[in-house]
């Protein structure tokens, strides 16, 4: 199943430290598999239904480690469950130890050519970096593909997107190619935090 956008988020997680102001990670499943993983701002607007019509709330992500929004509000503050609790603990376990492996199912929308890309990416060693020209060469295919369909990740950070490179600089992520953006320098966040044990053998 493909993620919906306008769906409330199954879980949302303060990420530690800070992502240049990204404060957490919007998370939805679909029963027992992960759709989607968002960048967030500290303020998120969010879609709740209020007699019979759906408007925008803004919430605010507070210091708490995890919390979920449901329709639009997380006031109850209902303990996560189901298999977004899954995807949250593996979520933690990443941000603590650069060199977690997930073990997460994911959707499987997109072309079958993203879903090979996908796959590809997901091969990558921690603390490595890939070429687009790298990954396009592994797969008979050119590096504008490859970027293409590491734009259209739906779950960044699980399938490490964030390793693919240009051939003389940090490339894309996420969508956007402007260096001074907040994308690109969570994209070196995540290189930084996965370089720390690595560092270490």
């Amino acid at each position: 199943m493909e993620a919906d956008i306008n769906r409330p988020f199954d879980a949302v997680i303060t990420v530690p430290g800070t992502f240049s102001g990204i404060a957490a990670l919007g998370i939805r499943v679909d029963n027992n598999t992960l759709v989607g993983i968002e960048f967030l701002d500290p303020e998120i607007s969010v879609l709740e239904t209020r007699a019979n019509k759906t408007v925008t709330t803004t919430v605010t992500i507070t210091g708490n480690t995890r919390h979920p929004v449901n329709q639009g509000t997380n006031k109850n503050n209902k303990p996560i469950t189901g298999y977004a609790k899954e995807v949250v603990n593996q979520l933690e376990h990443y941000f603590k130890d650069p060199d977690w492996c997930f073990t997460l199912n994911l959707g499987k929308d997109g072309t079958a050519f993203q879903q090979r890309v996908w796959k590809k990416l997901q091969d990558i060693p921690h603390n490595k970096k890939y070429t687009y020209g790298d990954v396009a060469k592994s797969i008979s295919s050119s590096p504008r593909a490859v970027g293409g369909a590491c734009r259209s990740n739906p779950v960044p950070i699980v399938v490490p997107c964030h390793r693919v490179v240009a051939a003389n600089g940090l490339g894309g992520f996420c969508g956007s190619k402007n260096k001074k953006s907040k994308k690109l320098q969570i994209k070196q966040w995540l290189l930084e935090h996965e370089k720390k044990d690595g560092a270490r053998r």
